[in-house]
Protein backbone atom coordinates (compact mmCIF):
# COMPACT_ATOMS: atom_id res chain seq x y z
CA UNK A 1 0.00 0.00 0.00
CA UNK A 2 2.81 2.38 0.91
CA UNK A 3 4.53 1.67 -2.41
CA UNK A 4 1.26 2.29 -4.22
CA UNK A 5 0.75 5.62 -2.48
CA UNK A 6 4.36 6.60 -3.13
CA UNK A 7 3.95 5.82 -6.80
CA UNK A 8 0.55 7.55 -6.90
CA UNK A 9 1.82 10.72 -5.28
CA UNK A 10 5.08 11.24 -7.23
CA UNK A 11 6.25 14.81 -7.08
CA UNK A 12 4.89 17.01 -9.80
CA UNK A 13 8.20 18.98 -9.79
CA UNK A 14 10.67 18.60 -12.65
CA UNK A 15 14.00 16.81 -12.27
CA UNK A 16 16.50 18.74 -10.12
CA UNK A 17 19.64 20.55 -11.43
CA UNK A 18 22.22 18.10 -9.90
CA UNK A 19 20.45 15.26 -11.66
CA UNK A 20 20.76 17.10 -14.94
CA UNK A 21 24.52 17.61 -14.42
CA UNK A 22 24.99 13.95 -13.58
CA UNK A 23 23.15 12.99 -16.72
CA UNK A 24 25.29 15.38 -18.77
CA UNK A 25 28.52 13.68 -17.60
CA UNK A 26 27.18 10.15 -18.00
CA UNK A 27 27.75 8.19 -21.15
CA UNK A 28 25.09 8.41 -23.77
CA UNK A 29 22.14 6.14 -23.05
CA UNK A 30 19.18 5.08 -25.16
CA UNK A 31 16.46 7.72 -25.31
CA UNK A 32 14.04 7.24 -22.29
CA UNK A 33 10.28 7.52 -22.53
CA UNK A 34 9.22 11.16 -22.66
CA UNK A 35 8.34 12.79 -19.32
CA UNK A 36 4.90 13.60 -20.63
CA UNK A 37 4.18 9.92 -21.16
CA UNK A 38 5.05 9.18 -17.53
CA UNK A 39 2.80 11.98 -16.36
CA UNK A 40 0.02 10.64 -18.51
CA UNK A 41 0.44 7.18 -17.00
CA UNK A 42 0.44 8.62 -13.48
CA UNK A 43 -2.62 10.70 -14.28
CA UNK A 44 -4.41 7.61 -15.54
CA UNK A 45 -3.51 5.70 -12.39
CA UNK A 46 -4.81 8.53 -10.21
CA UNK A 47 -8.07 8.68 -12.15
CA UNK A 48 -8.51 4.93 -11.79
CA UNK A 49 -7.88 5.24 -8.05
CA UNK A 50 -10.68 7.81 -7.82
CA UNK A 51 -13.11 5.51 -9.60
CA UNK A 52 -12.55 2.64 -7.14
CA UNK A 53 -13.72 4.62 -4.99
CA UNK A 54 -10.62 5.34 -2.90
CA UNK A 55 -10.22 5.21 0.86
CA UNK A 56 -10.46 8.50 2.71
CA UNK A 57 -6.67 8.52 3.16
CA UNK A 58 -6.08 8.07 -0.59
CA UNK A 59 -8.65 10.75 -1.41
CA UNK A 60 -6.95 13.15 1.01
CA UNK A 61 -3.58 12.48 -0.63
CA UNK A 62 -4.95 12.97 -4.14
CA UNK A 63 -6.65 16.20 -3.07
CA UNK A 64 -3.15 17.61 -2.51
CA UNK A 65 -0.88 15.59 -4.82
CA UNK A 66 -3.20 15.01 -7.76
CA UNK A 67 -1.52 15.89 -11.06
CA UNK A 68 -4.40 18.01 -12.32
CA UNK A 69 -6.87 20.41 -10.75
CA UNK A 70 -9.68 18.13 -11.92
CA UNK A 71 -8.19 15.15 -10.06
CA UNK A 72 -7.65 17.18 -6.92
CA UNK A 73 -11.23 18.51 -7.00
CA UNK A 74 -12.69 15.08 -7.64
CA UNK A 75 -10.64 13.71 -4.77
CA UNK A 76 -11.64 16.40 -2.31
CA UNK A 77 -15.31 15.96 -3.24
CA UNK A 78 -15.05 12.34 -2.05
CA UNK A 79 -13.71 13.37 1.34
CA UNK A 80 -16.17 13.17 4.26
CA UNK A 81 -14.07 12.89 7.42
CA UNK A 82 -13.67 16.19 9.24
CA UNK A 83 -10.14 15.40 10.45
CA UNK A 84 -8.83 14.70 6.94
CA UNK A 85 -10.68 17.71 5.53
CA UNK A 86 -9.00 19.91 8.13
CA UNK A 87 -5.60 18.50 7.20
CA UNK A 88 -6.20 19.04 3.49
CA UNK A 89 -7.42 22.58 4.19
CA UNK A 90 -4.13 23.44 5.91
CA UNK A 91 -2.06 21.96 3.09
CA UNK A 92 -4.12 23.53 0.31
CA UNK A 93 -4.11 27.01 1.80
CA UNK A 94 -2.15 29.30 -0.51
CA UNK A 95 -1.47 26.37 -2.82
CA UNK A 96 -4.77 25.30 -4.39
CA UNK A 97 -7.61 27.81 -4.12
CA UNK A 98 -10.20 25.50 -5.65
CA UNK A 99 -9.51 22.65 -3.23
CA UNK A 100 -9.34 25.09 -0.33
CA UNK A 101 -12.79 26.53 -1.09
CA UNK A 102 -14.39 23.08 -1.47
CA UNK A 103 -12.86 21.91 1.82
CA UNK A 104 -14.02 25.08 3.55
CA UNK A 105 -17.60 24.56 2.35
CA UNK A 106 -17.56 20.89 3.38
CA UNK A 107 -16.30 21.72 6.85
CA UNK A 108 -19.02 24.36 7.20
CA UNK A 109 -21.66 21.79 6.24
CA UNK A 110 -20.24 19.38 8.83
CA UNK A 111 -20.27 22.07 11.51
CA UNK A 112 -23.84 23.02 10.61
CA UNK A 113 -24.89 19.38 10.80
CA UNK A 114 -23.19 18.99 14.17
CA UNK A 115 -25.02 22.08 15.43
CA UNK A 116 -28.31 20.69 14.10
CA UNK A 117 -27.73 17.30 15.72
CA UNK A 118 -26.87 18.95 19.02
CA UNK A 119 -30.09 20.97 18.82
CA UNK A 120 -32.08 17.82 18.00
CA UNK A 121 -30.48 15.97 20.90
CA UNK A 122 -31.33 18.85 23.23
CA UNK A 123 -34.92 18.88 21.90
CA UNK A 124 -35.26 15.12 22.43
CA UNK A 125 -34.01 15.41 26.00
CA UNK A 126 -36.38 18.33 26.69
CA UNK A 127 -39.39 16.49 25.24
CA UNK A 128 -38.64 13.41 27.33
CA UNK A 129 -38.49 15.59 30.45
CA UNK A 130 -41.71 17.39 29.50
CA UNK A 131 -43.56 14.11 28.89
CA UNK A 132 -42.34 12.75 32.22
CA UNK A 133 -43.38 15.94 34.04
CA UNK A 134 -46.82 16.05 32.40
CA UNK A 135 -47.48 12.43 33.33
CA UNK A 136 -47.00 13.37 37.01
CA UNK A 137 -48.37 16.93 36.94
CA UNK A 138 -51.47 17.93 38.91
CA UNK A 139 -52.17 20.72 36.42
CA UNK A 140 -55.04 19.46 34.27
CA UNK A 141 -55.70 22.69 32.38
CA UNK A 142 -55.48 22.16 28.60
CA UNK A 143 -54.07 18.69 29.32
CA UNK A 144 -55.12 17.23 25.98
CA UNK A 145 -53.88 20.22 23.98
CA UNK A 146 -50.52 20.13 25.74
CA UNK A 147 -50.20 16.40 25.05
CA UNK A 148 -51.04 16.92 21.36
CA UNK A 149 -48.37 19.62 21.11
CA UNK A 150 -45.86 17.31 22.79
CA UNK A 151 -46.65 14.46 20.37
CA UNK A 152 -46.39 16.74 17.32
CA UNK A 153 -43.00 18.02 18.46
CA UNK A 154 -41.80 14.48 19.09
CA UNK A 155 -42.86 13.34 15.61
CA UNK A 156 -40.36 15.81 14.11
CA UNK A 157 -37.38 14.36 16.00
CA UNK A 158 -38.42 10.75 16.59
CA UNK A 159 -36.18 9.35 13.84
CA UNK A 160 -33.13 10.84 15.59
CA UNK A 161 -33.92 9.30 18.98
CA UNK A 162 -32.17 6.23 20.33
CA UNK A 163 -34.22 3.13 21.18
CA UNK A 164 -33.88 3.93 24.89
CA UNK A 165 -35.01 7.53 24.36
CA UNK A 166 -37.95 6.36 22.25
CA UNK A 167 -38.99 3.85 24.91
CA UNK A 168 -38.74 6.41 27.72
CA UNK A 169 -40.80 9.00 25.85
CA UNK A 170 -43.49 6.54 24.76
CA UNK A 171 -43.90 5.22 28.31
CA UNK A 172 -44.53 8.74 29.62
CA UNK A 173 -46.84 9.51 26.69
CA UNK A 174 -48.80 6.31 27.43
CA UNK A 175 -49.29 7.38 31.05
CA UNK A 176 -50.43 10.80 29.82
CA UNK A 177 -53.00 9.18 27.51
CA UNK A 178 -54.30 6.98 30.32
CA UNK A 179 -54.66 10.01 32.54
CA UNK A 180 -56.35 11.96 29.76
CA UNK A 181 -58.80 9.08 29.27
CA UNK A 182 -59.58 9.11 33.01
CA UNK A 183 -60.10 12.88 32.91
CA UNK A 184 -62.41 12.57 29.91
CA UNK A 185 -64.39 9.81 31.61
CA UNK A 186 -64.72 11.97 34.73
CA UNK A 187 -65.81 14.93 32.59
CA UNK A 188 -68.43 12.84 30.81
CA UNK A 189 -69.70 11.46 34.12
CA UNK A 190 -69.87 14.95 35.63
CA UNK A 191 -71.76 16.18 32.58
CA UNK A 192 -74.14 13.23 32.88
CA UNK A 193 -74.75 14.02 36.54
CA UNK A 194 -75.41 17.69 35.73
CA UNK A 195 -77.79 16.75 32.94
CA UNK A 196 -79.65 14.34 35.21
CA UNK A 197 -79.91 17.03 37.89
CA UNK A 198 -81.27 19.41 35.28
CA UNK A 199 -83.83 16.85 34.10
CA UNK A 200 -84.99 16.19 37.68
CA UNK A 201 -85.39 19.89 38.38
CA UNK A 202 -87.31 20.43 35.15
CA UNK A 203 -89.55 17.46 35.96
CA UNK A 204 -90.42 18.87 39.37
CA UNK A 205 -91.07 22.31 37.89
CA UNK A 206 -93.36 20.90 35.21
CA UNK A 207 -95.36 18.82 37.70
CA UNK A 208 -95.65 21.74 40.13
CA UNK A 209 -96.81 24.10 37.38
CA UNK A 210 -99.29 21.50 36.10
CA UNK A 211 -100.77 21.01 39.56
CA UNK A 212 -101.00 24.76 40.05
CA UNK A 213 -102.87 25.10 36.75
CA UNK A 214 -105.20 22.22 37.69
CA UNK A 215 -106.07 23.92 40.97
CA UNK A 216 -107.49 26.76 38.89
CA UNK A 217 -109.19 24.53 36.32
CA UNK A 218 -112.66 26.00 35.52
CA UNK A 219 -115.43 24.01 37.22
CA UNK A 220 -117.52 23.90 34.08
CA UNK A 221 -115.00 21.82 32.09
CA UNK A 222 -112.87 18.79 32.79
CA UNK A 223 -109.12 18.70 32.17
CA UNK A 224 -108.06 16.57 29.19
CA UNK A 225 -107.54 13.00 30.39
CA UNK A 226 -105.42 12.08 27.35
CA UNK A 227 -103.09 15.04 27.90
CA UNK A 228 -102.72 14.29 31.61
CA UNK A 229 -102.06 10.59 30.94
CA UNK A 230 -99.35 11.47 28.42
CA UNK A 231 -97.83 13.98 30.83
CA UNK A 232 -97.73 11.47 33.67
CA UNK A 233 -96.06 8.72 31.61
CA UNK A 234 -93.55 11.12 30.07
CA UNK A 235 -92.48 12.57 33.41
CA UNK A 236 -92.32 9.16 35.09
CA UNK A 237 -89.95 7.92 32.37
CA UNK A 238 -88.01 11.17 32.52
CA UNK A 239 -87.55 10.85 36.27
CA UNK A 240 -86.53 7.21 35.92
CA UNK A 241 -83.75 8.15 33.49
CA UNK A 242 -82.74 11.17 35.56
CA UNK A 243 -82.22 9.04 38.68
CA UNK A 244 -80.45 6.09 37.04
CA UNK A 245 -76.98 5.33 38.49
CA UNK A 246 -76.81 8.56 40.46
CA UNK A 247 -77.32 9.95 43.95
CA UNK A 248 -80.62 11.80 44.47
CA UNK A 249 -81.25 14.13 47.39
CA UNK A 250 -83.84 12.66 49.76
CA UNK A 251 -85.86 15.87 49.81
CA UNK A 252 -85.93 15.99 46.02
CA UNK A 253 -87.11 12.37 45.83
CA UNK A 254 -89.80 13.03 48.44
CA UNK A 255 -90.98 16.11 46.55
CA UNK A 256 -91.27 14.10 43.33
CA UNK A 257 -93.16 11.25 44.97
CA UNK A 258 -95.57 13.60 46.74
CA UNK A 259 -96.21 15.71 43.63
CA UNK A 260 -96.62 12.69 41.39
CA UNK A 261 -99.01 11.09 43.88
CA UNK A 262 -101.23 14.19 43.81
CA UNK A 263 -101.13 14.20 40.01
CA UNK A 264 -102.00 10.50 39.84
CA UNK A 265 -104.93 11.01 42.21
CA UNK A 266 -106.22 13.89 40.12
CA UNK A 267 -105.90 11.87 36.90
CA UNK A 268 -107.63 8.92 38.55
CA UNK A 269 -110.52 11.17 39.61
CA UNK A 270 -110.86 12.59 36.09
CA UNK A 271 -110.86 9.06 34.67
CA UNK A 272 -113.58 7.96 37.11
CA UNK A 273 -115.69 11.01 36.24
CA UNK A 274 -115.32 10.27 32.51
CA UNK A 275 -116.38 6.67 33.02
CA UNK A 276 -119.31 7.61 35.29
CA UNK A 277 -120.44 10.60 33.26
CA UNK A 278 -123.80 9.07 32.33
CA UNK A 279 -124.49 8.12 35.94
CA UNK A 280 -123.60 11.61 37.11
CA UNK A 281 -125.91 13.16 34.53
CA UNK A 282 -128.75 10.89 35.64
CA UNK A 283 -128.17 12.03 39.22
CA UNK A 284 -128.53 15.58 38.00
CA UNK A 285 -132.02 14.74 36.75
CA UNK A 286 -132.82 13.08 40.07
CA UNK A 287 -131.82 16.19 42.00
CA UNK A 288 -134.27 18.20 39.95
CA UNK A 289 -137.09 16.10 41.40
CA UNK A 290 -138.55 17.16 44.69
CA UNK A 291 -138.23 13.74 46.30
CA UNK A 292 -135.15 11.49 46.29
CA UNK A 293 -134.88 7.91 47.49
CA UNK A 294 -132.27 6.43 49.84
CA UNK A 295 -131.05 4.40 46.89
CA UNK A 296 -130.30 7.60 44.97
CA UNK A 297 -128.38 9.02 47.90
CA UNK A 298 -126.44 5.76 48.32
CA UNK A 299 -125.66 5.67 44.62
CA UNK A 300 -124.40 9.25 44.78
CA UNK A 301 -122.17 8.46 47.77
CA UNK A 302 -120.78 5.39 46.03
CA UNK A 303 -119.89 7.46 42.97
CA UNK A 304 -118.20 10.11 45.10
CA UNK A 305 -116.18 7.44 46.88
CA UNK A 306 -115.09 5.88 43.60
CA UNK A 307 -114.16 9.25 42.12
CA UNK A 308 -112.38 10.36 45.31
CA UNK A 309 -111.87 13.94 44.18
CA UNK A 310 -108.57 15.26 45.65
CA UNK A 311 -108.62 18.06 48.17
CA UNK A 312 -107.30 21.45 47.20
CA UNK A 313 -108.68 21.30 43.65
CA UNK A 314 -111.85 23.01 42.47
CA UNK A 315 -114.48 20.28 41.97
CA UNK A 316 -116.10 20.17 38.52
CA UNK A 317 -119.78 21.01 38.14
CA UNK A 318 -120.54 17.39 37.20
CA UNK A 319 -119.99 16.40 40.84
CA UNK A 320 -122.43 18.90 42.36
CA UNK A 321 -125.61 16.77 41.93
CA UNK A 322 -123.90 13.80 43.55
CA UNK A 323 -122.69 16.01 46.39
CA UNK A 324 -126.21 17.30 47.00
CA UNK A 325 -127.74 13.84 47.03
CA UNK A 326 -125.02 12.55 49.37
CA UNK A 327 -125.57 15.49 51.66
CA UNK A 328 -122.13 16.92 51.01
CA UNK A 329 -122.04 20.66 51.54
CA UNK A 330 -120.90 22.80 48.67
CA UNK A 331 -117.37 23.99 49.00
CA UNK A 332 -117.52 27.03 51.26
CA UNK A 333 -116.73 30.42 49.88
CA UNK A 334 -113.39 31.48 51.26
CA UNK A 335 -113.16 34.48 53.50
CA UNK A 336 -111.65 37.52 51.92
CA UNK A 337 -108.48 37.35 54.04
CA UNK A 338 -108.00 33.64 53.33
CA UNK A 339 -108.57 34.23 49.65
CA UNK A 340 -105.99 37.00 49.58
CA UNK A 341 -103.49 34.86 51.46
CA UNK A 342 -103.95 31.93 49.09
CA UNK A 343 -103.66 34.23 46.10
CA UNK A 344 -100.46 35.69 47.51
CA UNK A 345 -99.08 32.18 48.02
CA UNK A 346 -100.07 31.23 44.48
CA UNK A 347 -98.45 34.36 43.08
CA UNK A 348 -95.30 33.68 45.08
CA UNK A 349 -95.20 30.10 43.82
CA UNK A 350 -95.71 31.25 40.24
CA UNK A 351 -92.85 33.74 40.60
CA UNK A 352 -90.58 31.05 42.06
CA UNK A 353 -91.47 28.64 39.26
CA UNK A 354 -90.85 31.29 36.61
CA UNK A 355 -87.45 32.09 38.10
CA UNK A 356 -86.68 28.38 38.37
CA UNK A 357 -87.55 27.82 34.73
CA UNK A 358 -85.27 30.68 33.70
CA UNK A 359 -82.43 29.25 35.79
CA UNK A 360 -82.93 25.79 34.29
CA UNK A 361 -82.94 27.14 30.75
CA UNK A 362 -79.66 28.93 31.51
CA UNK A 363 -78.37 25.69 33.13
CA UNK A 364 -77.59 27.56 36.34
CA UNK A 365 -77.72 24.50 38.57
CA UNK A 366 -76.65 26.22 41.78
CA UNK A 367 -79.35 28.88 41.46
CA UNK A 368 -81.94 26.33 40.38
CA UNK A 369 -81.35 24.22 43.50
CA UNK A 370 -82.01 27.20 45.74
CA UNK A 371 -85.10 28.21 43.79
CA UNK A 372 -86.35 24.62 43.93
CA UNK A 373 -86.10 24.67 47.73
CA UNK A 374 -87.99 27.96 47.79
CA UNK A 375 -90.76 26.55 45.59
CA UNK A 376 -91.07 23.47 47.80
CA UNK A 377 -91.63 25.51 50.98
Amino acid sequence: MAAFLQKLFKSRKSTTAPDRKAKAKAPAQPVAAPVEDKRADLREEQLQALQAPPTQEVAAGLAIEGLTADIRLRAVNQLEEAELLTRVQKQAKGRDKGVYQVVRQKLQVIRDEQTRQEAVSATIAALIRNAHDQAKSDDTSLYGARLDTLMNQWARVETSATPDQLSEFLQSAHRCRERLADMEAARVEEQRQREQQLQRNETLVLIARTLEDLRHQPAEELASLASLDALQKTQENRWLEATRDTQVEKQQQKTYEASMMVLRNYISAIRQISQAKDSLLSLSATVAQEETSPEDRERAQTLLNEINWPQGFLAPDLLEPARKLAGKPKAPVEANDDSKQKQASADSLKTSLDQLEDALEAKQLKESRQLMKTAQQ
